[in-house]
């Protein structure tokens, strides 16, 4: 994610603001974005900032509670650890993914505090597509001052 001010500067004027936890979201809408992430949803406390009280990780569209995604990217309270802990030690790999989510669901049921910051002023990347990765790739690649004119001449020149 390229944003302005970084993204772990925005997480961390929340984190010092409001300590808790505070994890990385985006506006995410299409059909295949719920299969993708994990949804939140929670009371607004300010412009893009909201008091968690739900994560669902890939809802599908008609389980989603928002449509603000999670998209990695945190600060955590230290007594995540003790959460991952817990739920390591019920966890059956036989039954699926091992998912920070439901850690942070039982936090926010025990009356800890995550706060979903919608990053301002940024571009996220979704590295997981292979498309998007490339992109992602080129975007960052264009940008430097010293292969970037190199990389813009040889893409125009495949172009054509």
């Amino acid at each position: 994610m390229l944003a302005k001010p970084t993204r772990f500067q925005q997480l961390l004027e929340v984190y010092e603001d409001k300590g808790g936890s505070v994890i990385t979201c985006v506006r995410r809408d299409g059909d295949e974005d719920y299969g993708r992430y994990g949804y939140v949803a929670g009371k607004e406390i300010a412009p893009g900032l909201i008091d968690m009280t739900t994560i669902v990780e890939k809802p599908g569209r008609d389980k989603a509670p928002s449509d603000l995604a999670s998209v990695s990217g945190y600060v955590f309270d230290p007594v995540i650890v003790e959460y991952l802990q817990k739920q390591k030690q019920s966890h059956d790999a036989a039954e699926g993914e091992f998912m920070i989510q439901d850690s942070m669901q039982q936090m926010v049921k025990d009356g800890h505090h995550i706060y979903g910051c919608e990053i301002q002023n940024g571009q996220y990347y979704d590295t997981g597509n292979p498309l998007e990765y490339l992109k992602t790739v080129f975007d960052f690649a264009l940008q430097r001052d010293d292969i970037g004119g190199d990389l813009s001449d040889y893409l125009r020149e495949k172009l054509q």
